[in-house]
């Protein structure tokens, strides 16, 4: 096995690698450092796993280990102990930090800024960070923190009772005080030391001080004694039948334990917070639903081991044409998705909603103004930065497992049925999340990593690679919406007639309760007397959708935003008046026929807050 000599923080080193791997590997598997993330490796989009070589910042997935023999190489960890304060402190005051997993690799990028003095200019720090992406904070905190880190580097380090940069603070308004997070210069209740917040006031972000410097251990930093790796194999086809599954080439790969299939499961294979339809693995003769299934688990010592044995796993499939279309899959002889012989059998309507209130043709025959419209969602890629990943550690007759899982309860009962464990033997612990947005609701790989860790009886950790999971996980769920709507020759809404096809992918997911959502937020934020209203989620075998911040209400308030837009033009007003008169009162009747409250009063108070800006703009 090869080895390379470099200076790691100060001490020089010589590390064995494999062939193959990638520095990032290198200095997680083999040197223990955790501060630099993987959340794309080896694409070098992200920016999470950004250390210093000769004291440039780099990112570490894109060199190879034998490029750095006799290089000086510094990361997170080794950066002096008053700049990562510094620098930790600033990302806590200013709010910088929020899910954490990309803001060490940023930490060590403002780490190279602070010493070469170029804080004061913001668009040079902002182009400083064109490298790197952040999914939670919208960058400008991020600048906040790294201005404030370098004003204070230059006079000594110290952030004594400095208040945030940021002009507003939420709150203020309803007479919540601010509480700077620092006293004396430490870092608020970051590092868990009290700072006397009282009701009313802004603590610091808990733990930011650690995660702002990669202490905090997401899934993938987690070590145990005698701990093996996981690497899954996916379906390469939306739809095909499976016929064989060869795992020998895999099993005689170096470090590779054992295999798991669909025949290993001792207990049931369905997974879902809705319908048992995915299961943990698609066993022989059954048909893939999406290329995010998963056919087989390859566990070795190594991560890196694993994932090239799973490589060399082989799958025999007959290859079908795959539905795309929703509404081809819904036509009569059209093939089904989960078709018999699968696991879950289901015709490919999933579900539907449908409810109307009021005379919607007589809303039409009042109107002066119709207007017909079709709009098109395209599916959305939540884009969390973290991977997903599981850590399970058996015990003789239970498992613990750390899930990064938006429903770790529910994990709980569905790990402790596939297992055929009580539930009381399985214990679920949530670890750091680096990023969800609603993709991370459903079961992934923690059925899988248990199922390997309890048969093994020994810890096994498993993480998707981004490419990986990105075929896996959930979409926002790509929607047509069909409308109809009348109005007065005032531009008030009469009636609203909605036709909405959601495709909701190869699995359920969330599907039936994003397109029930969507259904009922068809009429936006205004009043309608008149109402007809239909929506459908329609398996297919594109990637499954499901919830993602909004959880379909947000494609329903894009159309029906837009059908204003137009309303406006033919009515001959602006976009603020064409709202204001529509807009919801306390009282009013909501799309469904809910009456809204008094706290509805807050739309109203938000267009006239915004009119002399709108009006101004024009």
């Amino acid at each position: 096995m090869p080895k390379a000599k470099f200076k790691l923080n100060g001490k020089p080193v010589e590390v064995p690698y494999e062939p193959g791997m990638h520095l990032l590997e290198v200095l997680r598997e083999q040197c223990g450092i955790v501060s630099p993330k993987n959340g794309c490796a080896p694409e070098g989009t992200c920016g999470c796993c950004a250390i210093l070589i000769d004291g440039r910042p780099v990112l570490s997935c894109l060199r190879k280990p034998e490029q750095i023999e006799g290089r000086d190489v510094v990361t997170l960890e080794g950066i002096p102990e008053d700049m990562r304060n510094v620098l930790g402190e600033a990302f806590v005051l200013e709010g910088g930090v929020q899910c954490g997993f990309c803001i060490p690799g940023i930490v060590v990028r403002a780490s190279s800024m602070l010493q070469q003095g170029c804080t004061g200019d913001r668009e040079a720090v902002e182009q400083g960070l064109t490298g790197h992406l952040c999914r939670c904070t919208g960058y400008a905190r991020i600048v906040d923190a790294i201005q404030t880190a370098g004003e204070a580097w230059k006079n000594g380090g110290s952030l004594p009772h400095q208040e945030p940069r940021r002009h507003f603070y939420f709150g203020e308004e309803f007479g919540m005080s601010r509480n700077p997070a620092f006293s004396n210069g430490k870092h608020g209740n970051g590092n868990g030391k009290k700072n006397g917040f009282g009701i009313g006031d802004s603590p610091s972000r808990y733990r930011g001080f650690e995660q702002a410097l990669g202490e905090r251990p997401f899934v993938d930093d987690m070590r145990v004694p005698g701990m093996l790796h996981g690497a899954l194999v996916l379906s390469e086809h939306p739809r095909a039948k499976v016929n064989a599954i060869d795992t020998s080439a895999a099993l005689t790969m170096p470090g590779v334990v054992r295999t798991f299939t669909a025949a290993d499961v001792p207990g049931q294979r369905g997974t879902g917070l809705n319908y048992p339809d995915l299961p943990v693995f698609v066993a022989v003769g059954e048909t893939t639903c999406c290329v995010g299934d998963f056919l087989a688990l390859v566990v070795a010592d190594t991560q890196f081991q694993a994932r090239q044995a799973a490589d060399k796993v082989k799958i025999d499939y007959t290859v079908l044409e795959p539905v795309t279309d929703p509404f081809a899959a819904l036509e009569p002889g059209a093939p089904k998705v989960h078709p018999e012989g699968n696991l879950f059998v289901h015709d490919n309507l999933l579900d539907s909603t449908v409810f109307s209130r009021g005379d919607v043709e007589a809303g039409f025959a009042a109107s002066t103004h119709i207007i017909e419209q079709t709009f098109t969602t395209q599916p959305v890629e939540p884009a969390f930065l973290e991977p997903e990943a599981c850590l399970a550690i058996p015990s003789s007759d239970g498992i613990k497992v750390f899930s990064q899982s938006q429903g770790s309860t529910y994990d709980q009962k569905q790990i402790s049925d596939i297992l055929k464990l009580p539930p009381e033997k399985v214990e679920i612990e949530l670890a750091a999340s680096g990023g969800a947005f609603g993709a991370k609701e459903e079961l992934s790989i923690q059925g899988q990593t248990a199922v390997a860790a309890f048969i093994l009886q020994r810890p096994v950790k498993t993480v998707l690679t981004r490419k990986q999971s990105t075929q896996h996980h959930v979409k926002r769920h790509p929607m047509i919406l069909k409308f109809k709507v009348g109005a007065d020759a005032e531009g008030h809404l009469l009636a609203v007639r909605a036709r909405i096809m959601g495709d909701t992918g190869g699995y359920a997911g969330t599907g039936g309760k994003c397109l029930l959502r969507a259904a009922c937020h068809s009429c936006g934020p205004y009043r309608v007397p008149n109402v007809d209203v239909e929506s459908k989620a329609v398996f297919t075998n594109n990637p499954t959708s499901g919830a993602m911040r909004g959880f379909g209400s947000n494609q329903a308030q894009f159309a029906m935003e837009g059908i204003m837009d137009l309303l406006a033009e033919k009515v001959g007003i602006d976009g603020w008046d064409i709202r204001v008169r529509n807009v919801l009162n306390p009282g009013d009747k909501f799309a469904t026929g809910q009456i809204m409250r008094e706290s509805v009063r807050g739309m109203r108070q938000a267009l006239e807050a915004v009119k002399d800006i709108y009006k101004n703009a024009k």
